[in-house]
């Protein structure tokens, strides 16, 4: 039975964490009596000042607590007290999470449980409060470890003591809320490998010793597959029974003199692997006897021989709601799999009081807790398989232990509260099935996945023509048809159970022969089938995926929670906040996540218009909408105009057309317009809704006791309560109006002299439908499992255009998945979440890579602006006539500080940096000056040659240049640089030009845009024939640095602004594609014209004759050329 007050839902995401009690603001206004009981609204003030947590956290652990010239003693009892009373410690039910919260603010870790914990006397209590607390700190977005780095040297001790809690006798005191706490430590701890503290410890649970968890045929598979591993695990071999013969002396010393020799008769040595080895595969054990459990509960069976746990047998509070009781015996199975496992056995007792407890079990459910402790264990799963570091040996063990097709078979699977489960599993099967070699790190093509699929298809074949007669049609199958799942069933079906054992475990090593899986005859055909069918790939997946969101994704809580969702339960959903396993992978989580997040936003828009709508039935049964909604208009009519045939390769058709009409007649002249000015590739969503009517409405009251019929729909769904049946998303192709002229068309279609008003109220919108969903659609109709949608349309939605371009961002990233991805070699490793950003400066790049000599332009105002914006080079001046080749030149050394600023040139130059011996080695980002970035020099660096102050900085040669004259007239000089920069913000400009990674961070008004627009300025004069994409978080941003841009000497032939906001662009010239071909045009006419009237001027006929046919032929060929050449 549910309860309120138990940690399910969190408070309002805070603006700012409190550090004390005295922080937490006051705020529970408006929230009502309800909330109030229920425990879920803010803490107030005079809640927190009279809790008892707060006096306990004011005498013993505050900050003036800890000041007091003596301070009070630790009282291990006072922790045990608050883990037993406060956190849930041997209870069957888990906390309160504001009791947490409570700990939380008080700084309850970092102010008593670390300071005062011992690695050897501190109890199980102790370590699991602060497990709890550092889940709170992860869940309130905290940053967790902060406290734990004051003692770093503790860490390694802490975190064996947390491995301590696996051993039998432990986790039988465990409650199930309790596991739970400990495996979301776990991930957790996982997620925070960017710690080196916390990395250190957690890598161990995922080495190379982990292997002792697979079974022998799939570990000898593995090493004669990486020979280097083979002997290192050779190696590890030898000290591990080097070190077990050790510990078993040790034990023999201290025997006895009367014992040694009886034991010295019995005793060898034993390899043990460590307790980190045992980890995981004890983990795996777990999670399978926890799953049994939950079927044994769906299916109304025992659960599987086990014991609960001590604690919840011991007390009687475990049988006042069923699922409590499950949950119980779930901790019970856990740990006598773990007992089993160590050859321990449970207490009578304990089995006793199950067999108690079986007499008044509920059959049919699963305990909510006992299910959440599941989908949290596949969610560790897929956190270790999606990243490197973890992946390499965790996915041998994963996939040795069939973990996937033994949760497939499960009840839980295939029940409707697996919902989430099953989710769970598809994505790990996701990562399971990467294309990636684990070991190296890199990804595999699409074709060398499947080259290795048919070759591991081919090298089973010979293994059954070779020793296996009865299969004999089998191994002279082609490829296709011997990796056909009902083939490859259907023949191996003819073996008996001991020859399909002997098939699977000892020939294909795909099970353990220990594995008590191997007696079942259908999970080892499942486990062939599953091992050689053809994978689909993940290209082919995303292509086939629809881009709209659906009526089934928009209500999903487990991909798109609702605003009280509060991390109790998991997402199925990929991580952004971890490390990524290639740039594809990259690609594939932010596809879903944006995906999911603008379907977040299209239901919040669906649920705003409906509630306006207010969709119902009147007497007649027909649908009537009593409000109304500027963004939704019913549909007068709806129908499907083109199904185009399917493409070579596809499996949908090339493309749907619909058109969709409504009528505007009777809207306000503002929301009129707003449907006149859709335009062609605005998405539209068709929305089917059929409220139900009076007398659904009390059959729906009698069947949940609501009495009435209003009682009814008041506690219905929003969902419910309108009807909604579909939801379906499209793009426009073209706008007609009433007398089907074509509204809004930039397709050239209609010409800006011919373009007029629209006529009347009715509009027609041509459609594009998404084609994949619609072959879903179709073949849902008709298999029967679901009506024709496409006759149920009655409502048309638009979306705000700023906020309705995901569909171009997912295409986006579909095509470039589609793509092979061409990233840096020096920015592949960063951009994976691995290694050091700092390693992808200029100044860590081979000197073949960077541009020995650059053209600042206007970047320096004068000479001394120069000489201070590098403060740690000796600038050293190269003048006469050295540009020409003549030997006049001379040197001005500046690093003496002794020069004459008259003889010094002027702007602008070009400055040549030092070789890779003489650079300066200033880390990324320093911003060290003058005599501190003098201290930074090392001891190896020498003069330079032609230094007349033997200065030991590295020498800067700049030279003056004459630019070049760009036209006789005033509006020909172009804008120059007025900003005097720093000298931080010159080493930008010098980073920004050269490859590798700049990043310029700084509040406003610190001159960021300015500096971006010289980098700019400075990289197109030095890098003509590259190109520059630029990219900003909003339009105004971008058209800021658009407009300084247009200001600049960089012609506009070669500028481009994308997007909506190119009409918000205040310059004089259209940069939009088609603009600015035609700024091209008109500037070339332009300049023929003013050579024209210079020609007539000075009596040039023939010049003019010449230019008037000069200007024909232009005409006649750039029309049609232009645009493709600036393109």
């Amino acid at each position: 039975m549910a309860r309120d007050d138990v940690a399910d839902d969190g408070p309002p995401a805070k603006k700012a964490r409190p550090t004390s009690v005295e922080d937490v603001v006051v705020e529970r206004a408006g929230q009502g009596a309800a909330a109030m009981k229920s425990g879920r609204g803010a803490l107030t003030l005079e809640e927190i000042a009279g809790d008892k947590l707060t006096q306990l956290a004011i005498k013993h652990w505050s900050e003036a607590a800890r000041q007091q010239e003596q301070p009070p003693a630790f009282s291990p009892q006072l922790v045990e007290q608050i883990y037993r009373q406060e956190l849930g410690g041997g209870q069957t039910r888990p906390p309160l999470l504001r009791r947490i919260m409570l700990l939380e603010v008080s700084q309850y870790l970092e102010g008593y449980l670390w300071p005062n914990f011992d690695p050897v006397t501190s109890s199980d209590g102790h370590v699991m409060s602060m497990l709890i607390m550092v889940n709170e700190k992860f869940r309130e977005t905290v940053p967790p470890w902060t406290a734990f780095h004051t003692h770093k040297d503790v860490f390694p001790a802490f975190f064996q003591r947390v491995l301590a809690l696996r051993t039998p006798a432990a986790r039988a005191q465990l409650a199930q809320h309790e596991s739970t706490a400990y495996l979301l430590f776990m991930i957790n701890a996982f997620q925070s490998l960017e710690d080196e503290m916390v990395r250190a410890q957690v890598l161990k649970l995922v080495s190379l010793p982990l292997w002792h968890g697979l079974s022998h045929g799939r570990l000898q598979l593995e090493l004669a597959a990486q020979p280097a591993l083979a002997k290192r695990w050779k190696a590890l071999l030898k000290k591990e029974a080097k070190a077990a013969a050790a510990a078993a002396a040790k034990k023999q010393q201290q025997q006895p003199a009367g014992d040694q020799d009886a034991a010295a008769a019995t005793a060898q040595p034993k390899e043990l692997p460590r307790a980190e080895a045992a980890f995981l595969p004890g983990m795996l054990q777990e999670f399978l006897h926890c799953l049994r459990t939950a079927d044994a509960k769906l299916t109304g069976q025992s659960p599987p021989a086990a014991a609960v746990t001590a604690a919840a047998a011991a007390d009687p509070a475990a049988d006042a709601d069923d699922e409590d009781d499950e949950d119980a015996a779930a901790d019970g199975s856990a740990a006598a799999a773990d007992a089993a496992a160590n050859g321990h056995q449970q207490p009578a007792t304990a089995a006793g009081g199950q067999q108690q407890r079986q007499q008044r079990r509920k059959p049919g459910r699963v305990g909510k807790r006992l299910l959440v402790h599941l989908e949290r264990f596949v969610e560790f799963l897929i956190d270790l398989l999606s990243q490197l570091p973890t992946r390499r040996f965790v996915h041998a063990v994963v996939e040795d232990q069939q973990l996937l097709v033994k949760a497939r078979r499960s009840v839980l699977y295939s029940s409707p509260e697996g919902h989430l489960f099953r989710q769970l599993l598809d994505l790990l099967n996701f990562y399971c099935d990467f294309p990636l070699n684990d070991h190296t790190g890199e990804q595999l093509k699409e074709e060398d996945v499947v080259g290795q699929h048919y070759d591991k298809v081919c090298q089973v074949q010979r293994l059954f023509f070779k020793h296996w007669p009865q299969l004999r049609d089998l191994a002279l199958a082609n490829c296709a048809a011997a990796c056909d799942p009902a083939g490859l069933k259907r023949a191996l079906q003819g073996l008996s159970q001991d020859e399909l054992r002997d098939l699977v475990c000892k020939q294909l090593r795909l099970v353990g022969q220990d594995d008590p899986w191997a007696q079942d005859h259908d999970f080892l055909l499942d486990v062939v089938v599953t091992a050689y069918q053809r994978r689909a790939s993940q290209r082919a997946a995303i292509n086939a995926m629809p881009l709209y969101p659906t009526e089934g994704l928009l209500w999903d809580a487990t991909q798109i929670p609702t605003a009280a969702y509060s991390g109790e339960r998991p997402l199925a959903l990929p991580k952004l906040n971890l490390q990524f396993l290639s740039p594809s992978d990259y690609l594939l989580r932010n596809f879903h996540l944006f995906r999911l997040e603008a379907a977040y936003e299209v239901r919040e828009d669906i649920e705003v218009a409906l509630q306006r709508l207010q969709p119902g039935k009147d007497f007649d049964n027909n649908i009537k909408f009593k409000g109304w909604s500027k963004m939704c208009t019913p549909v007068t009519s709806f129908r499907i105009t083109q199904v185009a045939p399917a493409r070579v390769g596809e499996a949908h058709p090339a493309l749907v057309h619909a058109e969709v009409v409504i009528d505007t007649r009777g809207m306000r002249g503002d929301v009129a317009s707003g449907w006149d000015e859709l335009k062609q590739h605005d998405v539209l969503f068709m929305l089917a809704v059929n409220p139900p009517n009076e007398d659904e409405l009390l059959e729906m009251a009698a069947s949940s006791n609501s009495g009435t019929a209003a009682a009814a729909a008041a506690n219905m769904s929003l969902v419910q309560r309108v009807g909604l049946l579909a939801v379906r998303g499209a793009e426009i192709v073209e706008v007609r109006d009433e007398e089907g002229g074509l509204m809004n068309d930039f397709t050239g279609r209609v010409r800006l002299d011919e373009r007029k008003p629209p006529k009347g109220f009715v509009r027609t919108y041509v459609l594009a439908l998404d084609p994949a969903q619609y072959q879903l659609d179709v073949n849902a109709t008709s298999a029967g499992t679901a009506p024709d949608v496409y006759t149920t349309f009655n409502l048309l939605l638009r979306r705000d255009a700023k906020e309705n371009n995901f569909k171009a961002v997912l295409e986006s990233i579909r095509d470039s998945l589609n793509e092979q991805l061409v990233i840096p070699e020096w920015l592949v490793d960063i951009f994976l979440g691995y290694g050091d950003a700092g390693a992808a400066h200029y100044t860590q790049m081979p000197d073949e890579g960077r541009i020995k000599t650059v053209d600042f332009k206007d970047t320096f105002l004068d000479a001394q602006h120069l000489i201070n914006s590098f403060p740690h080079y000796d600038v050293t001046f190269v003048t006469g006539s050295s540009s020409s080749g003549g030997n006049g030149s001379s040197k001005i050394s500046t690093g003496s500080g002794q020069y004459d600023p008259a003889a010094l040139p002027a702007p602008p130059y070009k400055v040549t940096f030092p070789t890779d011996q003489q650079q300066l080695q200033i880390a990324p980002g320093s911003t060290k000056r003058g005599a501190d970035a003098e201290s930074t020099l090392g001891s190896t660096t020498t003069a330079a040659e032609g230094t007349a102050s033997g200065s030991t900085k590295p020498v800067l040669l700049v030279e003056h240049y004459k630019p070049v004259n760009m036209g006789p007239y005033p509006e020909d000089k172009p804008k120059g640089n007025e900003v005097r920069f720093t000298p931080v913000q010159a080493e930008a400009v010098s980073s920004g030009v050269q490859p590798g990674l700049t990043m310029v961070v700084g509040p406003p008004g610190t001159g960021k845009t300015d500096t971006a627009v010289q980098i700019l300025q400075v990289l197109y004069h030095n890098c003509p024939g590259q190109r520059t994409l630029l990219i900003t978080h909003s339009n105004q941003a971008l058209n800021d640095l658009f407009a300084k841009m247009v200001a600049r000497d960089i012609p506009a032939r070669y500028l481009l602004r994308l997007g909506m906001g190119e009409r918000d662009l205040d310059v004089d010239d259209d940069f939009s594609r088609a603009g600015r071909v035609n700024n091209m045009l008109a500037r070339r006419l332009q300049l023929l014209a003013e050579v024209r009237g210079v020609g007539l001027r000075e009596g040039l006929e023939q010049y003019r004759l010449q230019l008037a046919e000069f200007g024909a032929n232009c005409s006649a060929s750039n029309s049609s050329s232009s645009a493709a050449n600036i393109q």
